[in-house]
Parts: C-alpha cells; structure tokens; sequence
C-alpha cells in the first residue's frame, strides 16, 4: 500500500532570477502546495548557556532551538536539499531527501530531514 500524506504543506523552491542593473541576481520563490506525514516535528526554546546580562541576576536567555524534524512526502512531490517547506507554520530547511521502496522495489515515499530556516 502506497504511503498517502495527511497533512497541508507547502515546498518553496528558490531560483535565480534576473540580473538588475547593478549586476545582482534577483531571487524567485516558486511555491507548490503538497501533502506530507509528520514523523517528527519538535520546535521549542531552552535555556542557554550564555548570560543576559553582566549583572550578578544569573538570568539566562532563552534561544531557539532546531528542531529535528522529519516528514514523508509523497512520491510525486518535487522535493531536494535546500529546498523551503512550510508545514504548522514552521519555516523548514531541507537537508537530506531519501527514497523509501517497498518490498518489491517500486518508489513508494521521500523521508526528508529537515532543520529550521535560518
């Protein structure tokens, strides 16, 4: 049985644009809506070892941590390293793509790890 995603997400790939005048490259975002499974998706904040202040208080600042996040995608999804995905509202990072097969072989869904987008 193929895998079937259950949950809206959306893969945003950047390209480079045209050149302007002063010779930069513009960006362009090309989004395309898809459904994927949430394995794992933990975004929260710790405590970090760096102190807020000088001062003697002993506060501590709360930082962003990244989250591990891991998803299925369905086989027909347009997905690569580097590649943007939005899911819950959680910009996310791309960083591996594996293709998964069933038993006899065929193609039946992309693993993706991912980080936050910095």
């Amino acid at each position: 049985m193929a895998f079937k995603g259950n949950v809206n997400c959306t893969i945003t790939k950047l390209k480079a644009g045209e050149a302007n005048v002063y010779g930069e490259q513009d960006t362009v975002e090309i989004s395309t809506p898809a459904k994927c499974g949430v394995v794992r998706l933990e975004v929260g904040q710790e405590q970090s070892s760096v102190r807020v202040d000088s001062s003697a208080s002993r506060a501590h600042a709360d930082e962003m941590t990244a989250p591990n996040a891991r998803l299925l995608f369905e086989k027909t999804a347009d997905v690569a390293v580097g590649d943007k995905v939005t899911v819950f509202g959680h910009d996310l990072e791309v960083l591996s793509v594996f293709a998964r097969h069933q038993v006899h072989g065929d193609l039946d869904h992309y693993q993706v790890d991912l980080k936050i987008w910095a």
